[in-house]
């Protein structure tokens, strides 16, 4: 990948291109690349880049990422997206938009059309690649502006969510949305859920962290939680125009016991 947002294949004895890739060995992925209500975005200046690809048996994923925080000068940003690309010909065989566009599942989930006035969502940490069950899964991001959601009344599916799709569709499998997370998943090969679910589980942990040092594991050919997860209750703030979940995803059990907090340098 460029920071041009391109895909760009070599011959790995002498890194001349591949012609045969893409255009002269090179797929620009802004191509699919929206803003509002399917605008495509400029293939020189629009706002996209990608910090993840992920090579894996024919296909090449590709994530998304863009400016954080309250850096965006609108709401109403580049919206995030998962490509997968063929590796002998660029040719693109899915897109995953993470704020799904009108007729794709969820997008009921972001009350009075507000999918249409909001980006980002990216998944810029890294993506893995099941190839036992020939599935993908990621964690995505805050939609614009992160903190604030006045803009986006509703759930909001895919930010803050765990994704898993088929690898070579990139049909969805299944989902669970929870916390903001700033690091990929990975599939925990021994997972034990306690004595009554240790053969369910073995063999089929899914693992990701949240940034408040909680790891949860789900079962990653279900999306089931292996350990329990509650939805508790949550109070309501007083930001004006603000949409508030009822509920919040709580983790009730130890923290990592195996994390060391480090002396402060300030």
């Amino acid at each position: 990948m460029t920071t041009g947002y391109r895909l760009v294949e070599l011959n790995a004895k002498n890194g001349a291109m591949i012609a045969s890739f893409g255009e002269q060995g090179m797929v620009d992925v802004k191509v699919g690349a929206v803003t509002g209500l399917n605008n495509q975005i400029d293939l020189e200046t629009g706002e996209i880049g990608c910090t993840q690809r992920r090579p894996c048996e024919d296909v090449v994923l590709v994530g998304s990422s863009f400016k954080e925080g309250t850096q965006p000068i609108t709401h109403n940003n580049t919206k995030g997206m998962v490509s997968a690309f063929d590796v002998r010909t660029g040719k693109k065989l899915w897109q995953f938009n993470t704020i799904p566009k009108p007729g794709e599942f969820g997008y009921d989930t972001w009350l009075n059309d507000s999918a249409e006035i909001n980006g980002n969502t990216g998944v810029w940490t890294q993506i893995t690649a099941d190839e036992e069950l020939g599935w993908c899964t990621w964690p995505s991001e805050d939609p614009t502006s992160d903190q604030y959601g006045g803009h986006r009344p509703g759930n909001n599916l895919f930010a803050d969510s765990l994704v898993c799709v088929d690898l070579k569709t990139g049909k969805r499998k299944w989902h669970y949305q929870w916390f903001i997370t700033r690091c990929g998943t990975t599939i925990c090969l021994g997972a034990d859920s306690g004595r009554h679910q240790r053969q369910r589980a073995r063999g089929q942990g899914c693992g990701a962290s949240s940034k408040e040092s909680f790891l949860y594991v789900f079962d990653r050919v279900t999306g089931e939680p292996v350990w329990p997860i509650e939805e508790r209750p949550a109070p309501k703030g007083d930001v004006p125009g603000e949409w508030y979940s009822p509920t919040q995803p709580f983790r009730p059990s130890r923290r990592l016991t195996h994390a060391r907090r480090l002396p402060s340098t300030s």
